[in-house]
């Protein structure tokens, strides 16, 4: 999963006792331990990595009492987007005389009497 791009889970509970009520419960924990742990409650969890490296996501089912009665996990790995750089401004046409200073159109018009 490319780092700043969400990705979603869900689960599929098999809950073969009638009127046993379950809720689901995420956490997602970075694996380097650098970001606090994210949890949710319900079917199923949305998360943005914010950095590259390993993410652990953990449902849990809890009862009525709030116990964890079954637990599924699975490893995400967020990897590395290449940066990129744009410029902005300048002279008219991108060109100017040597010696002369760069100044965008904005800044040489709200300098102009």
């Amino acid at each position: 999963m490319p780092e700043g791009y969400a990705f979603s889970l869900a689960g599929v509970v098999d809950n073969p006792t009638p009127g046993n009520v379950l809720t689901e419960s995420w956490t997602v924990t970075a694996g380097d331990g650098s970001e606090a742990p994210y949890t949710v409650s319900g079917p199923n969890v949305t998360y943005t990595p914010d950095d590259i490296g390993s993410y652990t996501v953990t449902l849990n089912l809890l009862n009525a009492s709030s116990q964890v009665v079954a637990s599924a996990s699975q490893q995400i790995l967020s990897i590395g987007v290449a940066p990129t750089a744009t410029s902005s401004g300048g002279p008219p046409g991108g060109t100017t005389t040597e010696a002369r200073p760069l100044r965008s159109p904005a800044r040489r018009a709200a300098r102009a009497p």
